[in-house]
């Protein structure tokens, strides 16, 4: 079962410039993508974005794996690239914060020509290694971290987390199946 989670607040970082809605996390939570009515961008190197998302809430499941994805293009860039790092961010008690990358540790690029959809998958918790929890997504803020260049912009315009769960059931009763699960005998 794959649970989508949307972005509900801006988190440690909004470094990102915001077009078309404020605050920034609203430019990034649509259902279905306004590509340039909304987006937030950069000019400059090293800037990041990072979002609280809506609570993940299903405790009856095992997580098999996160992944965020994040629509954007580049506009103007030389080489025709825009270049993104996509990341976690965690608090830690008693103040600052963690960072580390989701999915590979590398930059993703995105095309001039036209919006595209990029993601990092990560089966384990990427800040301690252990497999992901409810209570471990809820803790974090996703995002990325924009490697700007001196020309042109980096628009992003849409965040969304998908939580895939394996769900174990154990029955000797009669069960319906809903739409969306999947059913391994």
């Amino acid at each position: 079962m794959i649970t989508t989670l949307r972005p509900t607040g801006n988190g440690f970082y909004s470094q990102l410039t915001v077009f078309g809605d404020t605050p920034g996390w609203k430019c990034v939570d649509d259902i279905t993508t306004d590509d340039d009515s909304t987006y937030l961008y950069n000019t400059t190197f090293d800037k990041s974005s990072v979002k609280w998302f809506e609570p993940f809430t299903d405790t009856d499941c095992t997580i098999a794996s996160v992944t965020l994805y994040v629509r954007g293009k580049a506009v103007s860039r030389p080489s025709n690239i825009g270049e993104v790092q996509i990341v976690v961010y965690q608090s830690i008690p008693g103040g600052g914060f963690f960072s580390n990358y989701l999915g590979v540790p590398t930059s993703v690029l995105f095309n001039i020509t036209d919006y595209s959809t990029l993601s990092a998958k990560s089966y384990n918790n990427p800040l301690d290694g252990l497999p992901w929890t409810t209570s471990g997504i809820n803790a974090m803020q996703f995002g990325v971290t924009n490697l700007g260049y001196p020309t042109g912009q980096t628009r992003i315009t849409q965040m969304y987390l998908e939580v895939n769960c394996i769900i174990k059931m154990h029955t000797t009763k009669k069960i319906k199946i809903q739409s969306g699960y999947k059913v391994n005998l």
